[in-house]
C-alpha cells in the first residue's frame, strides 16, 4: 500500500507542474523590437517574478522592461495555464481571457476581446489553428501551433507559430491588438529572441545575434524621416520635430480627404494642441520652404 502511495504522489506533482509550466518563475523573455522608421533594432523583456494569488487563481506575475506603444498593454501581467490552457488578466474587461488554448484541435478556434482606446469599443477576435506539431528543444519535446488571428476589422487575419512554455514566437507573447495597431508608427514586436527558465534551460532564435544586442546605427542619407512626430497615438499635444529653416505648414486630413485642421509652426521644435481634433486617424501632411511635403499617419484618442 505504501508503494502505490509513493508511485500516485510523484505522479500528482508531475500533472501539477505540467499544469502550471507556462512562465515558471525565473522565465525570462527577450522579444525583437523594430521600428517602421529607422533600422533601429532593440530589446524588450518579460520576465516571471513570482506566483501570486491573483483574482482567485494561482498566477504567475510577469514584469515587462519597456513595452510596444503600438500593443498597449500593462507593464504587469498576471497569468496562470490550467489543463493546456493559459489564461492572462485583462483588467479592461475585470476577467481571465484566453491567451494560448493548446487542447484545440486543428480547425478549431477560441476567441478573446479587446479594448480599443480610440473608439472606447470592444473587438471580438478569432484565433484559428491551422496546423499543430512538436518540436524538440533542448531534449526537451513541446507542442506547436499555426494560428491565424482574425481580427475584426481590416486587415482582417495574421499568422503566428506558438510553441508550448515559450509561447507566440512569431510576434509577442500578447498578440493583443487593437484598431490602433494599424496606424501606430512607434516600435513594434518582430519575434522572440532567447528564452530562458530555470528548469528548461537557454534558448535562442538565432545564436549569431545576443539577447542584448541593440543595433543604434544611422540610416543612409535620404532614409531618415524629415520629421518626428511623438507621441503618436497622441491624446491633447502632438511635438513635431525637424531641421528646417522655415515656417512649417501643417495639415489634417481625414480618410475623406477633408482638411480638419491646418496652420504654421515657426520653430524647429513645436509642441501642437490637437486637442479640438475628434478621436480618429489622419493624415498630417508637412511642407517647409523647399515646397517638399511629408505625410505622416498619426491617431488621435481621447
Amino acid at each position: 500500500m505504501k508503494k502505490v502511495v509513493f508511485l500516485i504522489v510523484p505522479l500528482i506533482l508531475s500533472l501539477c507542474l505540467n499544469a502550471q509550466d507556462f512562465a515558471p518563475v525565473g522565465a525570462l523573455w527577450h522579444y525583437n523590437e523594430r521600428s517602421p522608421n529607422s533600422p533601429h533594432h532593440g530589446y524588450m523583456t518579460i520576465r516571471s517574478v513570482e506566483e501570486v494569488m491573483f483574482q482567485g487563481k494561482l498566477c504567475r506575475k510577469l514584469v515587462k522592461v519597456g513595452e510596444y506603444v503600438c500593443m498597449p498593454r500593462p507593464s504587469v501581467e498576471y497569468v496562470y495555464s490550467e489543463n493546456g490552457v493559459v489564461y492572462f488578466w485583462d483588467g479592461h474587461f475585470n476577467e481571465f481571457q484566453v491567451l494560448y488554448n493548446f487542447n484545440t484541435p486543428v480547425g478549431g478556434t477560441w476567441t478573446f476581446k479587446v479594448y480599443c482606446i480610440m473608439y472606447h469599443t470592444t473587438d471580438i477576435h478569432t484565433a484559428v489553428v491551422t496546423s499543430k506539431s512538436t518540436v524538440t528543444i533542448n531534449n526537451q519535446l513541446l507542442n506547436t501551433m499555426n494560428v491565424t488571428y482574425i481580427w475584426s476589422f481590416s486587415p482582417p487575419q495574421y499568422n503566428a507559430v506558438i510553441y508550448e512554455r515559450l509561447g507566440n514566437v512569431s510576434t509577442y507573447m500578447f498578440m493583443y491588438i487593437s484598431r490602433l495597431f494599424w496606424s501606430c508608427d512607434y516600435v513594434y514586436a518582430a519575434g522572440l529572441r532567447c528564452y530562458q527558465d530555470p528548469v528548461f534551460g537557454f534558448y535562442t532564435t538565432n545564436p549569431a545575434i545576443p539577447c542584448t544586442y541593440i543595433n543604434t546605427s544611422i540610416a543612409p542619407q535620404g532614409q531618415n524621416p524629415k520629421y518626428q512626430v511623438f507621441p503618436n497615438p497622441a491624446y491633447d499635444l502632438l511635438n513635431i520635430v525637424g531641421n528646417r529653416d522655415s515656417d512649417l505648414v501643417y495639415q489634417f486630413l481625414d480618410s475623406s480627404g477633408r482638411v480638419c485642421k491646418e496652420g504654421k509652426l515657426p520653430s524647429i521644435e513645436n509642441t501642437l494642441d490637437i486637442s479640438d481634433l475628434l478621436p480618429g486617424f489622419y493624415l498630417l501632411r508637412l511642407a517647409d520652404g523647399s515646397q517638399k511635403y511629408s505625410w505622416l499617419k498619426i491617431a488621435k484618442i481621447k
